[in-house]
């Protein structure tokens, strides 16, 4: 059960950061917010903690309206994703 979760996680990886991005870009918070809850929850069961950490990282920064560092933070998730593809693709 769980191998198929982490497969369909890695999946659906870009496309949920991509999503991201762009909400971010629309300045569609709420949705970036549950946005990133989701990819914080699903990285957690699989294991993925620096991405739990980047992401939570993310969602503070967007809720305290720190908009400077949200594009380094999104580049951080952008390269944690590759490692992650990498890391538990062969599990």
């Amino acid at each position: 059960m769980m191998a198929r979760f982490t497969r369909d996680y890695l999946v659906m990886l870009d496309e949920r950061i991509d999503t991201i991005l762009e909400q971010l870009e629309h300045g569609n918070d709420l949705n970036v917010h549950v946005a990133l809850l989701s990819l914080e929850s699903s990285s957690s069961m699989i294991g993925a903690t620096e991405m739990v950490r980047l992401v939570n990282a993310l969602r503070d920064a967007v809720e305290r309206g720190q908009r400077t560092m949200v594009p380094a933070l999104a580049v951080a998730i952008a390269n944690e994703a590759e490692l992650v593809h990498a890391r538990f693709r062969s599990r």
